[in-house]
């Protein structure tokens, strides 16, 4: 009894990580996803990225952005800010079929953190 409880519960496990793979192993098949230091001009980053084959994601066209907001006309990949006046902004960039979020704060942006997503906002 105790050793088919033992074979169900291995067979269990290894079913779990064929069909449910962790998020180690989806990031493994990705791109892996660049790193700054934290406080790189977000401009350096950007353009870091691009080089490296990063692209924006959804580009939003200048007409789309608020009166008065330059990052938004800058910086198409530009997703969202805080609108607390300390520049926490996101930006989504796409490589493939996956997509990476660059965090800032400031003015001008610094970058906070780079992460793996699986959607944009």
């Amino acid at each position: 009894m105790c050793r088919s409880i033992i074979g169900f519960l291995t067979l269990l496990v290894f079913a779990t990580i064929l069909v449910f793979p962790t998020v180690a192993a989806v990031e493994a098949r990705s791109p892996r996803h660049p790193t700054f230091k934290k406080d790189t001009l977000y401009s350096t980053a950007r353009a870091r990225l691009v080089q490296s084959g990063w692209r924006p994601a959804k580009k939003r066209k200048a007409s789309e952005c608020e009166e008065g907001d330059d990052l938004c006309k800058r910086y198409p990949e530009m997703r969202a800010c805080a609108g607390t006046g300390e520049g926490n902004c996101l930006f989504c960039w796409k490589k493939g079929g996956y997509l990476i979020i660059v965090t800032t704060v400031y003015d001008p942006p610094l970058v906070d953190a780079v992460e793996p997503r699986a959607s944009c906002p």
